[in-house]
């Protein structure tokens, strides 16, 4: 059989040039939505940490003054548990709690409180939030006697 030069075809050549570029691009494109999804991922778990840390910071702000110094307490999916508790601690039945159904799993809060040197009548707060015991967000704030 001879070929005509006026026959069109495409030759082995062209056909993996472009299946080469195709694939370049299918990488490009997949890199970008795994980038995302892992941003998607990390803002999720900044927002649960920002919620936990607030309520956390806004319920002890809403106690009553402690007349224990320096307190703790914290925090998991299981309940709440205190090693040297507030004043106003009950058995950490009114704790702001952990919900899996919400935050997922592996979170805990640490809340602690301690008198600032010279101000018998201020403690700094300072709450910290763990997800599978790796730190990821401490949130500081201060309570006054009032």
């Amino acid at each position: 059989m001879r070929l005509v030069r006026s026959q069109k075809g495409q030759t082995l050549i062209e056909v993996l040039i472009a299946v080469a570029l195709l694939g370049m691009l299918a990488t490009a494109f997949l890199g970008g939505l795994f980038a995302a999804l892992k941003a998607d991922i990390i803002a999720d778990e900044r927002a649960v940490c920002q919620s936990l840390s607030q309520s956390h910071l806004e319920f002890v702000k809403s106690q009553a003054w402690s007349s224990t110094a320096n307190w703790s307490y914290n925090v998991t999916s299981d309940g709440a548990t205190s090693g040297n508790p507030p004043s106003w601690w009950d058995s950490g039945n009114d704790v702001p709690r952990i919900s899996v159904a919400e935050c997922g799993t592996g979170y805990s809060v640490e809340v602690s409180a301690v008198n600032v040197t010279g101000e018998p009548t201020l403690s700094q707060i300072t709450v910290e939030v763990y997800r599978s015991g790796e730190p990821k967000l401490t949130l500081e704030g201060y309570k006054a006697k009032i």
